[in-house]
């Protein structure tokens, strides 16, 4: 006869090898986004426009690798293997950097991490939904674990390479954040061995999931809406600190504001627990397109810090919502077998097409209306937010 405390520990110990995985995967991206560019300014001499060309590498190659890895996953229905080779594989790039010096090895290295690494997370959250299900643990405070480290690491680290320990010369300080960076995969290959092994619902049709999904019209009108208002943050990761600063906000203000959005996001996930069945996922991608058009609206209207800090918590919304929305979509109007699959699509509209493009366009426009790009990027969240509705008011199907 099973004990009630047997499942409850079931339940903490899988929790507990989710939360890992996500606070060791997450602090190497933290690494990697905030200062791996300064890293190749500083240890490889680039300048502004050769480390962007290195860095789009990693973002278009991400966008065509992550649903060729995921649809792996619904092929195989092992998707801790297809971690594991990831994992392993995204190490054996970061100390290939080592020894790239010139700006095609350096491109080729960024093309390859972006294959390995960024995949992952389409497959991680289907991997750990599917299991917090099976294991009654709480979903989304596992993925807030995520958050947490990303906010410490960005801190940490930027403690680190500014403390008298590792010199406050560029030159002596920049050779550690490789190393550090190398360190972080290094335990996230660690916390991958310790994920558990579980089989999911294979596709077992001839065709290719990605084409299969991408014939659904609701799948597409969704990948679109979503990855609008995904792609409509592409202003701010990329020109928000720079027109802060242009305004005379300094990189400490700029990074408390950056922390606050992140903090937006962990308190969202901690109180949510799970994802909610009370709303749609319509209504949940409703209230993130609305939220991120409040945002860059406010964004483009003032920079005076006081309403910037009041409005910064919206990152709750225009991301956090927005991502509860489209898991809860994906859950419930996905066939299993092609939940990964619909994952990696939804990665690489969203993170990928959607926000290297508006990333492009916003630069280009800051050139010539400096903080009215933000109402661009406003308009684009609209536009999610509009065809949310065209998807809300169709009638509800079940795609394969």
């Amino acid at each position: 006869m099973t004990s009630p405390a047997e499942p409850a520990a079931d339940s903490l110990r899988m929790f507990t090898r989710f939360a890992l995985f996500y606070a060791a995967s997450f602090a190497s991206l933290g690494v990697f986004m905030q200062f791996f560019p300064v890293w190749l300014h500083d240890a490889r001499g680039l300048d502004a426009e050769a480390a962007s060309f290195v860095l789009t590498a990693q973002i278009w190659s991400r966008t065509i690798a992550g649903p060729f890895w995921a649809q792996r996953v619904d092929r195989s229905g092992d998707p801790r293997s297809i971690l594991r080779t990831l994992v392993v594989m995204s190490l054996l790039v970061v100390a290939a950097f080592a020894f790239a010096y010139d700006v095609p090895t350096l491109f080729l290295c960024a093309a390859l991490f972006g294959c390995c690494y960024s995949p992952q997370y389409a497959i991680l959250d289907g991997f750990a939904l599917h299991s917090a299900q099976r294991h009654a643990f709480p979903y989304t405070r596992c993925r807030s674990w995520g958050s947490i480290t990303f906010l410490l690491v960005i801190a940490g680290v930027g403690w680190l390479l500014q403390s008298e320990w590792s010199g406050r010369d560029p030159a002596q300080s920049s050779p550690w954040i490789l190393g550090i960076l190398f360190g972080a995969v290094a335990v996230t290959v660690l916390a991958c061995f310790g994920l558990p092994h579980t089989t999911l619902p294979r596709a077992t049709d001839q065709r290719a999931p990605v084409s299969i999904l991408l014939r659904q019209r609701q799948f597409l009108l969704f990948l679109l809406a979503t990855g609008l208002i995904g792609g409509s943050h592409g202003a701010y990761y990329s020109l928000s600190t720079v027109h802060w600063r242009n305004h005379g906000i300094g990189e400490s203000v700029a990074s408390l504001l950056w922390g606050e959005g992140v903090v937006a996001e962990i308190l969202l996930f901690w109180f949510l627990r799970n994802l909610s069945t009370r709303f749609r996922p319509t209504t949940w991608i409703l209230i993130g397109g609305v939220g991120a058009a409040l945002r860059w609206f406010a964004l483009g209207s003032s920079t005076d810090p006081l309403l910037l800090f009041a409005v910064n918590w919206l990152h709750g919304l225009s991301f956090g919502c927005t991502f509860v929305g489209s898991l809860q979509f994906i859950r419930t109007r996905i066939a299993p077998a092609y939940h990964s699959t619909a994952q990696g699509l939804l990665g690489a509209v969203s993170s990928g097409v959607c926000t290297a493009i508006c990333t492009r366009w916003a630069g280009k426009a800051y050139v010539h209306i400096g903080g009215d790009t933000f109402f661009l990027m406003c308009g684009v969240a609209v536009a999610g937010v509009v065809l949310t509705l065209v998807l809300r008011a169709r009638r509800k199907v079940n795609m394969v």
